[in-house]
């Protein structure tokens, strides 16, 4: 997919990176086309321009590549640090290693800022796994009430999601979910442990989407978690 001609929308930057003497590439999560890119030449944008906010954007072309002529910001200057900052980063790398350029993604750009308030007011956990799961739909990998064999979900059982197959049956209760368990989530009704069992059933999913590769952002958030861990320990002695 690509650019068909010039356009312009609301979209957050997700990634800068260097492209010739003195351009960027520019990628975008956009309000109608998805994940998609810019080429935008000069410094100036590099310098106007930050990734996880909100712009107003048009730019001209066809092709993969159009080149970026406005970006005006479109919400608030927020700023993010520490685990906020990783989580975002995490987002956008999902984003960027899990969606094709120029894809309609339903929703996403609204789901990304909605997430993006609920790391601000410190619901980590829970935005993240919406977010997740809400990416995961989008990209047709959504579940239904039903396991592997067509059988509606038992409240009482447990299931684990396997590639090909999808929710399937098991009797290990350390590694599935509850049955009634995954019809709350289904039915999008959120607590510690729907949000425990999403975190299971995402990982999962995106593992098997990403086919080997690592998430940089995923490696950092666990660095940063582990020395904050490590911090507090110091602090008690």
């Amino acid at each position: 997919m690509h650019a068909t001609s010039d356009g312009q929308e609301r979209a957050v930057l997700l990634h800068v990176r260097p492209f010739g003497e003195s351009g960027h590439i520019f990628e975008w999560l956009g309000e109608q086309h998805g994940r998609f890119a810019t080429l935008a030449k000069g410094k100036k944008w590099r310098q106007n321009c930050q990734p996880c906010l909100l712009y107003a954007i048009a730019w001209r072309g066809m092709g993969e590549l159009p080149r970026l002529v406005r970006a005006d910001l479109e919400g608030p200057m927020i700023t993010l640090v520490g685990e906020q900052l990783y989580c975002a980063l995490y987002m956008n790398e999902l984003l960027l290693k899990l969606t094709e350029r120029w894809t309609c993604l339903d929703d996403m750009l609204f789901n990304y800022l909605s997430t993006l308030e609920h790391i601000r007011h410190g619901a980590l956990a829970l935005g993240l796994r919406q977010f997740e799961w809400k990416l995961l739909e989008s990209l047709g990998y959504g579940l239904d009430q039903v396991d592997s064999r067509g059988v509606k979900l038992k409240p009482d059982n447990y299931y684990v999601w396997l590639p090909e197959k999808g929710l399937t049956p098991t009797q290990d209760d350390k590694q599935g979910v509850p049955g009634n368990v995954i019809v709350s989530l289904l039915a999008e009704r959120w607590d510690d442990a729907v949000a425990l069992a999403a975190r299971r059933l995402n990982f999962a999913r995106i593992q098997y989407l990403l086919k080997g590769r690592s998430l940089h952002s995923r490696e950092m958030l666990r660095k940063y978690w582990l020395e904050k861990k490590q911090g507090e320990r110091g602090d008690d002695r």
